[in-house]
């Protein structure tokens, strides 16, 4: 776009004189050779040539006017267009600046851990108590653990529109069957009732990222149950004006409506005790962008369940 810009106004200066300057000798030719053909009286060719000054001055001020005004409009453009890339790559700039710092933290923490409990252990055995090692690297290992979570799941939210594949129709009932076939055990543990709607439409993606957005959801619905007796989760879709609208709904914690923004965001852990690592619904969020859709939670609250939604451009396949 920036080559475009450039090389713009000089394209379009070119095009002026040279439409200008064509309009002008086939004006002056074409009509002279009119007049000099039909009439004969000097005198009136006089008169002719003084209107036909005039008519030349408007004709080639409204030419012109065109010409100028098609260029306006054409710079017009180009300034939009540069304007929102500017504001596309200072949002990439902030989300990056986010990320970053976010990142940063969130690695700090289980090496912070490795290296005072390393400390630990090196008093442990000078004073040979071995039983107070061992635990203190119990905890090394599990800050370790921790933080290989969390590089492994950085690294699966990076690949996320580096490495999509060919999109596809994808049957829905078929793609959620799979995910809970995966998940037979956690919904097993946990005795949590699956409504499936049976005739969710058809959508066009990567089939592959788009089992990982339902999965998760899926995960999350089961993980946060909370005391909940008899555990529901409800699987469908809706149409909404002109859009479908696909959501996992449970019956459990649910989330409080301040916090509907914040579950989506990277490392976002509104339980600080639950397992995983808070990049769970990043990624969903990330791969619904890259589908150009949209997605949100609907909750009243804590304790009155959560239904996530979300939507896919171009709809049903």
């Amino acid at each position: 776009m920036a080559n475009k810009i450039q090389e713009s106004p000089k394209t379009e200066i070119i095009r002026i004189v040279a439409l200008y300057s064509l309009f002008g000798v086939l004006w002056i030719y074409l009509s002279d050779s009119f007049i000099g053909f039909a009439i004969s009286d000097s005198a009136v060719i006089s008169r002719l040539s003084i209107y036909k000054g005039i008519l030349f001055i408007a004709l080639t001020a409204a030419l012109l006017y065109f010409l100028i005004a098609s260029y306006v409009k054409r710079i017009s453009s180009n300034i939009l267009e540069l304007k929102q890339a500017q504001k596309k790559l200072q949002d990439k700039n902030n989300e990056l600046e986010s990320f970053t710092y976010t990142v940063s933290h969130d690695l700090k923490s289980p090496l912070i851990t490795i290296q005072s409990y390393a400390g630990m252990i090196k008093k442990d055995l000078q004073a040979g108590n071995i039983a107070r090692a061992e635990g203190d690297l119990s905890r090394i290992e599990g800050a370790a653990a921790k933080m290989t979570c969390l590089i492994n799941d950085l690294l699966q939210l990076s690949r996320v529109g580096r490495m999509m594949n060919e999109p596809s129709d994808i049957n829905m009932n078929r793609l959620v069957h799979d995910c809970l076939a995966q998940l037979t055990g956690s919904l097993e543990l946990k005795k949590v009732s699956i409504v499936l709607q049976p005739d969710l439409p058809a959508v066009r993606g990567d089939a592959q990222r788009l089992s990982a957005v339902m999965q998760n959801l899926i995960e999350n619905a089961i993980k946060y149950m909370g005391e909940q007796v008899t555990p529901r989760i409800e699987i469908g879709a809706r149409v909404d004006g002109k859009e479908t609208v696909f959501y996992v709904s449970d019956n459990g914690a649910g989330i409080d409506p301040l916090h509907h923004e914040r579950v989506f965001g990277l490392f976002s852990k509104l339980d600080a005790g639950s397992a995983g690592t808070g990049i769970g619904l990043a990624l969903v969020k990330r791969i619904i962008d890259i589908h150009r859709g949209r997605i949100w939670v609907e909750s009243e609250g804590v304790g009155k369940g959560s239904r996530f939604c979300f939507t896919l451009s171009g709809g049903e396949a």
